[in-house]
């Protein structure tokens, strides 16, 4: 999967930003994210791959997922739906 970003629009002083724990996003997992109009973006964490101690490719192991809320009915919707998987980075 490639880079995912939705741009939040919004002035809202209640922005959180908050790390999804899950393997990658799904198509269902974008439609609904988007359905409820949160940011998302979407990083590739790479390993590099060495043969006989030079670097020939990085290979992606997994994606960096962050989800950005204005709102509390965002967050509560986020929670039922991704539950424990569901980091805060605002503290």
């Amino acid at each position: 999967m490639g880079k995912v970003k939705m741009v939040l629009n919004t002035n809202s002083k209640n922005i959180k930003t908050w790390a999804l724990a899950i393997p990658c996003l799904t198509e269902s997992d974008i439609l609904w994210l988007k359905g409820l109009g949160v940011g998302v973006k979407t990083e590739p964490l790479t390993n590099k791959v060495y043969i006989q101690g030079c670097m020939v490719n990085e290979v992606v192991i997994g994606h960096k997922i962050e989800v950005t809320t204005s709102s509390k009915k965002q967050e509560s919707m986020l929670y039922l739906k991704y539950g424990e998987d569901l980091k805060s980075l605002w503290q």
